[in-house]
C-alpha cells in the first residue's frame, strides 16, 4: 500500500523521470518463514526457529542491518517484473515454469532503520534507490541472521518528493471527482522532479520551446544547473512546467520532452 504516482495528460511523458526517484518504505518482515512469493500471498516453503545460539541480540541485529546500508548488489526477487530471456519472472512463476536467477545489480540503501524487533517480526524503515526490491531485502536480512524472511506488510511512504501527506485514497478521489474538484489532488509536476536543474523562459523563448528547438542560455533566465545532472526543468513566466531540456554543451540545451 502507500504512495503511487499517477500521471495525467501530458504529464504521462514524465513517468520515466518520476519512477527513477528515490523511494521510502515502512515494512514488517516475518523471520520465521520463507514463502514462494516473498510475502503472505505465496505458499510457505520453509519454517525457521531460532538456533542453539538463540535469537540475534541488539548488536548482531544492528551489525547485520549495517552490512546492507550503502551501495550493494541485490538480485531482483524471483517473483518480480524483471525480464529474463524476454519474459517477466512473475509470468514464469504464475505459469509454473522454472524461474532462472536474474543477475544481481547495484542498488543504494540510503537509510535502513529498525523500528522494533520481537521474533518473528522485524519492523523497519528503508530509504532506497529505484529498483530496490524490499521483499528481497527482507529475505536477505533473514538469511544473514540465519532465519527466514518474508513480508507481512509493506507501505511506500515516499516516492521522490511525494509522500503519504500528499496522497489521496481511492474513496477521497471519487468524492473529489463527484464534486468536480479533482484538481485539488493534482500535484505540480515541476515540484516532483527532484534533483533537476531549473530555468525560466519568456514569451519569445516559449515559442522556440513549442517547436522543439534548441535553446541557449541567453534564451533563459534564472538558470540553475544541478550538480551531476544534465536535465533542466524549463518553466514559463507563470511557473508552469513546459519542457525538459538537456545540457548538451556549454551554451546549448536540447529538448527531451516538450509539454506544450
Amino acid at each position: 500500500t502507500g504512495v503511487l504516482l499517477v500521471c495525467l495528460g501530458r504529464a504521462t511523458r514524465l513517468a520515466e523521470y518520476l519512477s527513477a526517484g528515490r523511494k521510502a518504505y515502512r515494512a514488517v518482515a516475518l523471520l520465521d518463514r520463507r514463502t514462494s512469493t516473498g510475502d503472505l500471498e505465496g505458499d510457505v516453503t520453509r519454517r525457521y526457529e531460532p538456533g542453539p545460539q538463540g535469537l540475534p541480540d541488539e548488536s548482531r541485529l544492528e551489525a547485520t542491518l549495517d552490512a546492507f546500508r550503502g551501495t550493494i548488489l541485490q538480485r531482483p526477487h524471483r517473483v518480480s517484473a524483471v525480464r529474463v530471456g524476454g519474459k517477466r519472472l512473475y509470468e514464469r512463476a504464475h505459469a509454473g515454469q522454472p524461474i532462472p536467477d536474474p543477475p544481481a545489480r547495484p542498488i543504494t540503501i540510503h537509510r535502513l532503520h529498525r523500528v522494533s524487533w520481537q521474533f518473528p517480526r522485524l519492523d523497519f524503515e528503508v530509504d532506497c534507490s529505484a529498483g530496490t526490491y524490499v521483499r528481497q531485502l527482507a529475505e536477505d536480512l533473514g538469511e544473514a541472521l540465519g532465519l527466514g524472511g518474508c513480508l507481512e506488510s509493506l507501505v511506500r511512504t515516499r516516492s521522490g518528493r511525494a509522500g503519504l501527506e500528499d496522497a489521496r485514497t481511492p474513496f477521497e478521489l471519487a468524492s473529489l471527482h463527484a464534486r468536480g474538484a479533482l484538481q485539488e489532488a493534482v500535484l505540480s509536476p515541476a515540484g516532483l522532479l527532484d534533483g533537476f536543474g531549473e530555468a525560466s523562459v519568456g514569451p519569445a523563448g516559449l515559442e522556440r520551446v513549442s517547436h522543439g528547438a534548441a535553446l541557449s542560455r541567453a534564451d533563459l533566465t534564472g538558470f540553475r544547473e544541478a550538480q551531476g545532472q544534465q536535465l533542466v526543468k524549463v518553466l514559463s513566466d507563470a511557473a508552469a512546467l513546459v519542457a525538459i531540456y538537456r545540457v548538451a554543451a556549454a551554451d546549448r540545451l536540447e529538448p527531451c520532452k516538450v509539454l506544450i
